[in-house]
């Protein structure tokens, strides 16, 4: 089994443990599934664009490839935050699921695996491959942490979240510049990073990217409104010398 094959299904599998996490969220059964309609004809439509190599440099190229990285995060933060009953199925959805679901970058390894081959460009190869990996394997231990609850989980919290989201910002960078024969290509390393272009490589900037990038942004979401989920809030300290429950009592 060649690693093509291995990676189509390693992606297929990670879009739909996503998809159904993301789909969780939602406060109907109506809802659910209409969404998980929704994520179907976009893998679908990802996976026709690759194989028409849309993005390739000869039709949209690196920017078309931008668009739809970001595109969907917008699409998809927008409807969380912006609809009032799915603002409060955010709130009260548990932070350990957003998080907790990034372990799947730990497929990350497939970056190395590429470069192994001679199929992608060091620099865009290893910034993504180690980062993904090591966003993936902090994801669970700090999930656990978030059960806690504590202000030290949020701190926790906060800082992965941040590296994780800087990992798939400066991934998507780095894969543009990497782009043989386009105008942003800065970084002049054979081959490039034309196989991203590529199925089933075109899964991860066109898929998995934007849906990783939107946990990123409802844990901030989360973070901000002190929502640990399932109607339960992040602890405030209390002041110095004075006690939680006397401060409530007052």
């Amino acid at each position: 089994m060649n690693t093509d094959i291995v990676s189509a299904i390693e992606l297929t599998a990670s879009a739909a443990i996503t998809v159904a996490a993301l789909s969780s969220l939602l406060p109907t059964l109506r809802a659910r599934t209409s969404a998980l309609l929704l994520f179907g004809l976009w893998f679908i439509a990802v996976g026709l664009f690759g194989a028409i190599q849309l993005f390739g440099p000869r039709h949209l190229g690196p920017p078309g490839l931008g668009l739809s990285v970001m595109l969907p995060i917008l699409a998809l933060t927008g409807s969380a935050t912006m609809h009032p009953a799915l603002r409060v199925r955010i709130r009260e959805a548990p932070l350990t699921l957003l998080i907790a679901m990034n372990a799947l970058r730990v497929l990350g390894v497939s970056f190395l695996i590429l470069l192994g081959e001679g199929r992608i460009s060091p620099t865009f190869a290893l910034s993504a491959g180690w980062g993904d990996i090591a966003v993936g394997f902090a994801a669970v231990p700090v999930a656990l942490l978030a059960r806690r609850r504590s202000p030290l989980s949020v701190g926790v919290v906060a800082v992965w979240n941040t590296l994780g989201l800087l990992d798939l910002v400066t991934a998507v960078a780095l894969g543009v510049m990497s782009a043989a024969g386009t105008p942003l290509n800065f970084i002049h390393e054979a081959p490039g990073s034309g196989v991203m272009t590529t199925l089933p490589y075109l899964f991860i900037p066109g898929f998995l990217v934007p849906i990783f990038a939107t946990s990123h942004l409802l844990v901030y979401y989360k973070l901000k409104h002190r929502a640990w989920g399932t109607h339960t809030s992040i602890a405030p300290e209390p002041a110095e010398g004075i006690p939680l429950n006397s401060r409530q009592g007052a």
